[in-house]
């Protein structure tokens, strides 16, 4: 029987291991081919790990050889460094200055005399806060000028002005107990 190589038959798998075996020297072939190329001037350096695998837990996947020669080669997976800052406050004094002003009560009164129609009615503001307080509906209210106050106020915007002290309504109310 003739057992030359060129009559010999080759197992599929043996044949595929060959022309991998053949792609993966080609591929080291270019790779010493670019490397060769390379100016004599400037060093070649061999990447030995990949900088950006894995970046993002870098500080816990890493070994620490990784770590230093890409911190080393490419400025990445370096250890942070800590600045202590001081910080001194001053305290500077402040002076707080009030201004009261005091309304003529004749002025004051006469905000409580305008105006107010609501619900087909007009009355002055004043009486309608006396009327809320005494029968209508902030009667039963444990303050019920205050609470007739802020009706009266949300009920007619030409009563903004009148304050509560000027409607007389307290004392209204302290006259009939």
């Amino acid at each position: 029987q003739d057992r030359s190589p060129s009559k010999q038959f080759l197992h599929p798998c043996t044949a595929r291991l060959r022309m991998a075996a053949m792609r993966l020297a080609s591929v080291a072939l270019g790779v010493v081919a670019v490397v060769a190329q390379q100016p004599a001037e400037e060093p070649v350096t061999l990447r030995l790990y990949d900088c950006n695998v894995e970046y993002d837990v870098w500080e816990t996947n890493w070994t620490p050889e990784w770590k230093d020669w890409c911190c080393k080669n490419r400025q990445r997976g370096c250890p942070s460094t800590s600045t202590t800052t001081e910080t001194t406050s001053t305290a500077t004094p402040t002076t707080v200055t009030t201004t009261t002003t005091t309304e003529d009560p004749k002025v004051a009164v006469e905000h409580c005399n305008k105006q107010c129609v609501f619900d087909a009615a007009n009355a002055t503001c004043a009486a309608r806060m006396q009327w809320a307080a005494k029968i209508g509906a902030t009667k039963d209210n444990s303050e019920p000028c205050t609470a007739a106050h802020s009706l009266v106020l949300s009920q007619c915007d030409v009563c903004s002005q009148c304050e509560l002290k000027f409607s007389g309504c307290k004392q209204q109310l302290e006259e009939e107990t």
